[in-house]
């Protein structure tokens, strides 16, 4: 499974080559293609995240081996799993949209094999322990503050520390810190473009 993500990486840095996006697109034309390789961009935090969860995780599953601790089949079966949805991920990972969206629920599978290996009374497990709820919790306030910032709030100066946390029962205020309304026809604009796009190659229309 070690191998295969290597694998998996070495491909996903291959497709950052701009010549071999070139010649992929120019081998097999299409729109979603060309969405993948080109409408998007890697993330790099992401990426990173997930790396540093697997060595973590994998370090602790060999650790716990080497101590001669019993291990479950279905924990083993975990393992390879998550680092199946890991190998996607790195092979997606030129467009950080559909790598997160596709490998999104091998996340799931992290929580459990994560849980499995730290309920283990060692060290070794408390000390991961530790870093997981330090990386959720970090995780955790990342994705809110890229939440407010997707909504259009950033441009009131609305961030993670000052956001007013404007519910429904007061809509007469939400304009009050976002452009979401002026900017809405220009979004609705785009997604029907590339609705009729998707459509047009999938000969539906």
């Amino acid at each position: 499974m070690l191998v295969l993500v290597a694998l998996s990486a070495a491909v996903g840095l291959f497709l950052q080559i701009p010549a071999v996006r070139a010649w992929i697109l120019k081998t097999f034309p299409s729109y979603h293609l060309w969405q993948f390789l080109y409408m998007g961009e890697i993330s790099r935090f992401a990426l990173a995240e997930r790396l540093i969860s697997c060595a973590v995780l994998t370090a602790l599953w060999f650790w716990l081996r080497k101590a001669g601790e019993e291990l479950e089949q279905s924990t083993e079966l975990l393992l390879k799993a998550y680092l199946c949805g890991l190998c996607l991920y790195l092979l997606l990972m030129q467009n950080s949209y559909y790598a997160s969206r596709y490998a999104a629920v091998f996340k799931v599978l992290e929580c459990v094999l994560a849980v499995r290996l730290l309920m283990k009374e060692r060290k070794t497990a408390k000390a991961a322990a530790v870093f997981f709820f330090g990386l959720t919790l970090f995780m955790g306030l990342k994705n809110m503050n890229a939440m407010i910032r997707e909504g259009f709030y950033d441009s009131a100066q609305v961030n993670l520390l000052n956001f007013p946390y404007v519910s429904v029962f007061q809509q007469d205020r939400i304009n009050d810190y976002t452009a979401y309304e002026e900017k809405y026809p220009g979004i609705l604009e785009s997604q029907m473009e590339d609705q009729e796009l998707w459509l047009l190659e999938d000969g539906t229309e």
